[in-house]
């Protein structure tokens, strides 16, 4: 079948389980979600982003919860109310980008065109890359739909234990098919090919990555699906054979995690395997009827368990390192070794570096949501940029490979602070759930899975992005809304608490705007002496060849200059305006309606030691076949 049959195939099955099932439909969606961690701007990606919305409003139409109920719980629940304060803090974040341009600019592309085409522009929207200043809009648009979702997995897991259980197991099963099929086809049983599609793919062969787009999004995706495991527990199989069944599950993942040739995963996988270890030692006092178990109970019990891991992947790994690979190598042993030596020179400073220079220019709320890789090419790369002369350099700029510096790249020191302020409260629900004496065995196992999770993506987040790909954003949240609701009240904030981080929040905005636009305004972005905002073209040295120029370009002022001059065209299909302005001079507005030549000029006045020349154009067009944001063609600027 073709992409777009089965996607509306989906679609039906979602939107009828749905409305049938509304808690199979939840646990459908996240046991699928491994297969959709692929790259944004990808058919997979989309697909995920349709069937989300598909249930949401299936859901809407079938439970029609109550706004008015659900704002009341997330002013208490403090999980929910820091989610709610991140997103809206995504959305904000919004307003430091040049709005008005890029409305302009699909605004001027779109005249004239049938309402028919309006899919397959949105469809366009959806799949612009990471470097265009329209991704921070469709990610905060995202953001604010994964956050919907958390609700709803509350809703559910604080209504029933049951439901609860149910989102942990298809999540933990999920994980377990994706291990599985990766691993069949490792071992020539099948492909997963048409899994895993042909756009944006990094496929390494002789490693496990499964259906992913890329082994590091498969291994983060079973580091933070692992502590899940821990559901096995409430089989009815027995203590002990519960037990080994969350062993030989574990240690599948573990394996898995192993060959998957992702350093991230080795560290943070093996801290979250011993938080799993520890969980299900502590868990097993409760069976014994005792609710707390001593330290050196724990300890042999805690060993116990990880030695029969231990066997168990060692086993795997055996078997691994004997069998040949489709291609005829045989599995590199010293290669590994040598990856795993690479540790030490891992090369996540330059993208700290990198992203605190960024977020000294967006302090308050940031750049954009997720706009590392937008605001690096436009600062960085630029000729002009108020940091192209930096030696500060990354070798892949998609993301910040740092989910805190992503954050505070693209939300600010708000957005930071508020991400922290959720996995802090995690843990502090993770702790008052497992110190209550009267919390149910079901819900307690299923908040140590969902804190789990959570610490996953707190310890990976340090040398990796998360809500790059939208499938790990679905899982964070949907792992706080299902530790919320299992928690249930076992940690809430009066109202007032709710209201104060509202305010704090539209205070917090009101000072980024003023020191987005007022003070110091956008000429922090300007590199003293530089030209700014122009498509540098490779030419010898005087020639005068027209230069296209951005949304916003700028030229230095020589201080005893008292005009300006300049000729600038228009190739767009459509009339393009023009303000250009001197320093505190008059502004000159024209309007380019045809594709000739215009001298325009005017007089410098109150023109400081670092003067500028701007000139505005609206709307910027981008050619076919040219991914760039081009304005007009500009020549001969001179100052007299």
């Amino acid at each position: 079948m073709d992409r777009p049959t089965v996607l509306v195939a989906a679609m039906l099955l979602v939107a009828g389980v749905t409305w049938l099932r509304p808690r199979w439909a939840v646990a459908l969606l996240l046991a699928a979600l491994p297969f959709f961690t692929h790259h944004p701007s990808s058919f997979p990606t989309v697909m995920l982003i349709v069937l989300v919305a598909v249930l949401q409003v299936a859901y809407a139409a079938r439970a029609r919860p109550s706004a008015a109920r659900a704002w009341r719980a997330i002013s208490g629940q403090p999980l929910l109310l820091l989610s709610a304060l991140f997103t809206v803090a995504a959305l904000l974040s919004l307003s430091s980008l040049p709005l008005a341009s890029i409305w302009h600019e699909h605004a001027a592309a779109l005249d004239g065109q049938p309402w028919s085409t309006a899919p397959a522009r949105l469809l366009q929207w959806v799949l612009l890359t990471e470097v265009r200043r329209e991704f921070p809009i469709t990610s905060a648009m995202l953001e604010l739909q994964a956050f919907v979702l958390a609700l709803i997995t509350w809703r559910e897991a604080r209504a029933s234990s049951a439901a609860a259980v149910l989102f942990a197991r298809a999540l933990a099963l999920g994980a377990v098919v994706f291990v599985g099929l990766g691993l069949l086809e490792a071992f020539g049983a099948t492909s997963l090919d048409t899994l895993r599609g042909a756009a944006s793919v990094y496929f390494r062969e002789g490693t496990l990555q499964s259906a992913s787009g890329n082994p590091g999004w498969f291994s983060q995706y079973l580091v933070y699906t692992l502590p899940y495991a821990l559901v096995i527990l409430l089989g009815t199989a027995g203590a002990g054979r519960s037990l080994a069944l969350l062993s030989v599950a574990t240690g599948l993942m573990v394996f898995a995690l192993l060959v998957s040739w992702q350093r991230g995963g080795w560290i943070f996988g093996g801290l979250v395997v011993l938080y799993v270890v520890a969980a299900a030692a502590l868990l097993r006092g409760r069976w014994e009827g005792s609710d707390k178990a001593t330290m050196p109970q724990l300890v042999r019990r805690t060993l116990s368990l990880a030695a029969v891991m231990v066997v168990l992947v060692a086993g795997a790994f055996v078997v691994w390192t004997a069998k040949a690979h489709p291609g005829g190598a045989p599995f590199d042993v010293n290669a590994y070794l040598v990856r795993l030596r690479s540790i030490a020179d891992a090369d996540r400073l330059a993208y700290v570096q990198a992203g605190k220079m960024i977020a000294s220019l967006h302090p308050v709320l940031g750049g954009g949501h997720e706009s590392f890789a937008y605001r690096y090419r436009m600062y960085f790369e630029v000729p002009g940029g108020p940091f192209h002369a930096s030696t500060i350099r990354v070798p892949e700029a998609a993301s910040a490979h740092n989910v805190f510096i992503q954050a505070l790249v693209g939300t600010g020191i708000v957005g930071a602070l508020l991400l922290t302020g959720i996995l802090v409260a995690a843990a502090w629900t993770g702790l008052r759930a497992l110190r209550a004496t009267d919390m149910p065995t079901d819900r307690l196992v299923v908040v140590l899975a969902a804190c789990g999770s959570l610490l996953g993506f707190a310890g990976y987040g340090l040398v990796q992005e998360v809500f790059y790909v939208h499938a790990l954003r679905v899982l964070f949240f949907a792992s706080v809304g299902l530790l919320a609701g299992a928690a249930g009240d076992r940690v809430t904030w009066s109202p007032r608490v709710g209201r104060g981080l509202w305010a704090a929040l539209g205070v917090a905005f009101v000072v980024h705007l003023g020191y987005e636009y007022a003070w110091p305004g956008p000429k922090r972005l300007l590199a003293a002496g530089e030209v700014t905002g122009v498509h540098a073209e490779p030419r010898a040295p005087g020639d005068e060849r027209p230069l296209w120029s951005s949304d916003w370009a700028t030229w230095p002022v020589p201080k005893d200059a008292t005009s300006y001059v300049m000729r600038v065209r228009s190739i767009a299909p459509f009339p393009q305006e023009l303000s250009v302005v001197a320093c505190e001079g008059a502004t000159r507005r024209v309007v380019l309606t045809d594709h000739d030549w215009h001298p325009i000029g005017g007089r410098v006045e109150q023109c400081g030691d670092d003067g500028r020349l701007q000139l505005r154009v609206k709307p910027t067009w981008r050619a076919p076949g040219d991914g760039r944001l081009l304005g007009v063609l500009t020549a001969d600027v001179r100052f007299e």
